[in-house]
C-alpha cells in the first residue's frame, strides 16, 4: 500500500484585475452605492464608509461619532404615517449620515484628489498651494502616510539661505507648513546668521515656538555646536522675546511648561526679576 504524500499548502492570491480597479474608481461620488455623505465647502460627496475607514480613520471617526449620537437620542413619538415615511427613507438609504466640514484654503482640486485616492486612484500634486491643501486634509482625515509624504516633498523646497524670511512669512500668513519651516529653522540654528533680523523674529514668537527655540539653543550649546556665542545666545533670545511679553502670569506659565537648564532658569529670574522675586525655584 502506497503512503500518501502530504502536499505543500496551496497559497493562492488572485491578481486584482484592472477591471476591478477601474470599477472601484467609478464608485466615487456615486449616490447609489454610497452610505455616507461628506459636505465639504458646501459641496456634497457621496462616499463608501468601508473605504473611508481604510484610508482616513479620523474622517471615519466623525461619522461613527455622529451615528452614535443619533442612536442615543430618545425615540420621538410619531404617527403611523411618519413611521412609514422614515422606514421608506431608511430602506432607500436616503437618510445617510452626513458630516459637514470646510476650509477656505483647500481647493476643490486638492479635495477631489484626496477623496478619489480612497477608491484607488493615484494623484500627482504639482503646485505648492495644492500640496498645502493635501497636507491639511491628510491631518484632518488622519492620513499619516500622505501627511509624511507631503512634508518630505515640501522639505525639498526649503532653502537655508532664505529660511528665516520664509518662516516669518509663514507665521504671518499662518500657512499650513509653518511648523515644518519652524522646525527646520531650529534644526539648523547653528547655520543661521544670528543678527538683528533673527532676534527681531524671536521677539514675535508664540509660546510654543519660543520654548522650542530656547530648548534647541540649550541643546546646541550642550553639544558644543555654538561655542563662539554660547554665553550670550540664550540671553539675547530671551531678552528679545521679553520686549513683547511682560505679563507675570504669562511668564510663569511659560516657565512651567519645560524642563529648563539651570542657566536658563537663572536668566528667567534675571530678565523678569519682579515675576520671580518671591520664587523658590532653583
Amino acid at each position: 500500500m502506497m503512503s500518501q504524500v502530504t502536499p505543500e499548502p496551496l497559497d493562492y492570491k488572485p491578481p486584482l484585475s484592472s477591471f476591478l480597479e477601474d470599477y472601484v474608481q467609478t464608485l466615487f461620488n456615486d449616490p447609489t452605492h454610497s452610505d455616507i455623505i461628506l459636505v465639504f465647502n458646501h459641496v456634497k460627496y457621496y462616499l463608501i464608509s468601508h473605504l473611508v475607514k481604510r484610508s482616513a480613520p479620523l474622517l471615519y471617526q466623525k461619522f461613527e461619532d455622529l451615528i452614535k449620537t443619533n442612536s442615543s437620542k430618545p425615540p420621538i413619538q410619531s404617527t403611523p404615517e411618519e413611521v412609514l415615511e422614515n422606514l421608506s427613507k431608511i430602506l432607500a438609504k436616503a437618510d445617510k449620515p452626513t458630516v459637514s466640514m470646510g476650509s477656505s484654503t483647500i481647493s476643490k482640486e486638492a479635495l477631489d484628489a484626496v477623496l478619489e485616492s480612497f477608491y484607488g486612484k493615484s494623484f500627482k500634486i504639482t503646485s505648492v498651494s495644492n500640496l498645502e491643501g493635501v497636507y491639511q486634509l491628510s491631518v484632518m482625515f488622519g492620513m499619516i502616510d500622505v501627511r509624511d509624504r507631503c512634508i518630505e516633498t515640501f522639505q525639498k523646497t526649503i532653502k537655508l539661505e532664505t529660511i528665516l524670511d520664509d518662516v516669518v512669512k509663514a507665521i504671518k500668513n499662518d500657512t499650513p507648513f509653518r511648523h515644518v519651516l519652524t522646525n527646520y529653522l531650529w534644526d539648523n540654528l547653528e547655520l543661521i546668521p544670528l543678527n538683528k533680523t533673527f532676534f527681531d523674529f524671536v521677539s514675535t514668537l508664540d509660546d510654543d515656538d519660543f520654548i522650542d527655540a530656547v530648548l534647541t539653543a540649550e541643546d546646541l550649546i550642550s553639544d558644543g555646536l555654538v561655542t563662539s556665542f554660547s554665553d550670550s545666545l540664550i540671553h539675547d533670545m530671551m531678552n528679545a522675546w521679553a520686549q513683547h511679553h511682560a505679563n507675570p502670569d504669562h511668564i510663569k506659565d511659560v516657565f512651567s511648561q519645560a524642563e529648563w537648564g539651570s542657566h536658563t532658569k537663572q536668566l528667567f529670574k534675571q530678565i523678569w526679576p519682579k515675576v520671580f522675586a518671591a520664587s523658590t525655584d532653583e
